[in-house]
């Protein structure tokens, strides 16, 4: 039996115990498509005490064969908000390149910031609402800072020659916290939602074309946060 383990080192949200923001979801990494998985909760108290959840499983998705390249190892067109985002080859995931933020807080030790390249228009060819129902928005990160924060997100936008914008977020489900190297995440895109009000990501909003990408984090003055090889899959 291989089995894998997780700490408050590997996810930041397994430290937090106060009741204002209860843990009530986590996010697993480096799992195989298509396989079985179980897993348990263990919590410990300050004596190492330790309760046990029951054992739960499921099945990941099969690999999937399409895809459509937001970023790999080209520029995209566009601007970064902040304005510090570049392209860059100082520390890429796969390939030569990718993008990266050097945060800078104002003065302060920790800030809160969307991270994201706009402005660009790119549209997913023989993509339908079959194609939905098991396609997932695939991206890898890196953030080198320590500080974690409530509802990380990434999120990504939609419009028609450049107005008509939408903006979709998938809340808790990218835990852009810190961590000791790159992460390869998957998103499935029903688990996204629409800014505003709240409404379900559906097939339609791909008959225009994609214009941003971009992730909500907690970031440490000075220290750079990465992302790179980022796709829609299905």
């Amino acid at each position: 039996v291989n089995v894998r383990v997780y700490t408050a080192d590997d996810n930041g949200e397994f430290r937090r115990t106060d009741g204002e923001y209860p843990v009530d979801w986590t996010v697993a990494w480096g799992l195989e498509p298509d396989r079985e998985y179980f897993v348990k909760i263990v919590a410990y108290d300050q004596d190492w005490c330790h309760s046990d959840s029951n054992t739960a499983s499921g099945r990941t998705a099969p690999d999937v064969a399409n895809e459509h390249v937001i970023f790999s190892d080209s520029p995209t067109d566009g601007f970064s908000v902040p304005a510090g985002v570049t392209f860059s080859n100082r520390h890429p995931y796969e390939g030569q390149f990718h993008y990266e933020w050097q945060a800078t807080c104002d003065g302060e030790p920790v800030c809160r910031d969307i991270v994201r390249r706009g402005g660009f228009r790119q549209s997913i060819a023989n993509f339908d609402e079959a194609a939905f129902d098991n396609a997932f928005l695939e991206w890898a990160y890196h953030n080198e800072g320590s500080s974690f924060i409530q509802y990380p997100a990434v999120r990504f936008a939609v419009s028609a020659d450049g107005v008509d914008t939408e903006w979709f977020k998938a809340e808790k489900r990218a835990p852009t916290g810190p961590s000791a190297s790159y992460r390869l995440f998957q998103v499935p895109l029903r688990f996204f939602w629409r800014e505003g009000d709240r409404a379900e990501l559906t097939p339609a909003a791909f008959t225009r074309s994609i214009s941003e990408f971009g992730v909500v984090g907690g970031f440490d003055e000075g220290t750079f946060a990465s992302w790179d090889e980022v796709r829609i899959r299905w």
